[in-house]
């Protein structure tokens, strides 16, 4: 079996790249996918809406789409397509098709139109590597009466090996490299076949408080990295002295996703320079104080800080 040489023109031995087909996976595998907007050429490729002529705008820019080149001087606008009964998600993409004309491979601005439901989905990239294949660029809200909202950029920059996408619209995992989640922050590695996880930071989240207790000097948050994390924060007794029975012992509920899978107990101090144990109880998430070596008095704090594991 003959070899496709990576050369632009003929020569001995080398074998001519002469079609399409041999670019593309020269592009692909070889260039490590070559799929994005390229950055500081024109607008680059920013999408836009036009209310008034119902049209999807892409403006000046330039991309590599599985390894070929689109370039664009001026803004040009695509047709949205009616509005429907019920509200949609439709997107504009740039599509690579390699049906449009005898000598294939044309990209051109395309709206994929989603559909209408009372809870919309964004729409399918059409990711072919014999028919079509979609860059997003954006996505938009297709109202029923007409209007047209809520614009989400989506566009993937090129970039040694690092895409940048929304959580909504990740790119196909196609290409081997890693990936920045612009709107969770998580960073992604995408080994040709899928996405995973290598960096998941929540920020720091404030930790609801339940009764007969306060926020201390400290406001409770908690914040998980990867599979761990981390609550810090006080609380102030705010009413009834919290006796040896426990009474009202309930002191926050952890929200969603910092949940451990095993109850954690852990040591704490009050402003009384007492100590207590803290349970987070599996399950329902409360942070409840489930021993003490001192009653807790009305205007003493509890100090909260710890580290545990989830999932």
């Amino acid at each position: 079996m003959a070899l496709d040489n990576a050369f632009p023109s003929g020569t001995t031995p080398p074998t001519q790249l002469s079609t399409a087909t041999q670019w593309e996976a020269y592009f692909v595998a070889g260039m490590g996918g070559a799929t994005g907007v390229a950055q500081g050429v024109g607008s680059g490729f920013a999408g836009s809406l036009n209310s008034g002529t119902r049209s999807a705008v892409v403006s000046s820019g330039a991309a590599v789409v599985r390894g070929f080149y689109v370039h664009g001087g001026s803004s040009v606008s695509t047709a949205i397509p009616a509005a429907s009964g019920q509200n949609r998600i439709d997107r504009l993409v740039l599509r690579l098709d390699r049906t449009a004309s005898a000598a294939g491979n044309w990209i051109l601005p395309f709206v994929i139109e989603g559909t209408p439901g009372s809870n919309p989905q964004l729409p399918a990239l059409a990711v072919s590597p014999t028919g079509s294949w979609d860059t997003p660029i954006c996505h938009w809200t297709s109202g029923s009466n007409g209007s047209l909202s809520a614009l989400v950029d989506d566009r993937v920059f090129m970039g040694q090996q690092t895409l940048a996408f929304p959580s909504t619209s990740r790119p196909p995992a196609s290409m081997i490299g890693l990936g920045i989640e612009t709107d969770t922050g998580r960073i992604l590695q995408s080994d040709g076949t899928a996405w995973s996880v290598v960096i998941d930071d929540t920020g720091w989240v404030t930790v609801p408080l339940l009764g007969h207790w306060a926020v201390g000097g400290f406001t409770p948050q908690v914040r998980r990295i990867n599979n761990v994390c981390y609550f810090r924060g006080s609380v102030v007794r705010t009413t009834d002295v919290l006796p040896a029975s426990n009474t009202d012992n309930n002191v926050a509920a952890m929200p969603a996703g910092f949940i451990p899978a095993g109850t954690h107990n852990w040591s704490a101090m009050t402003s009384a320079t007492a100590y207590l144990r803290l349970q987070l109880q599996q399950g329902s998430g409360a942070v409840a104080v489930v021993d003490q070596s001192a009653t807790v008095g009305i205007g003493s704090a509890v100090y909260l800080d710890t580290a545990y594991m989830v999932g």
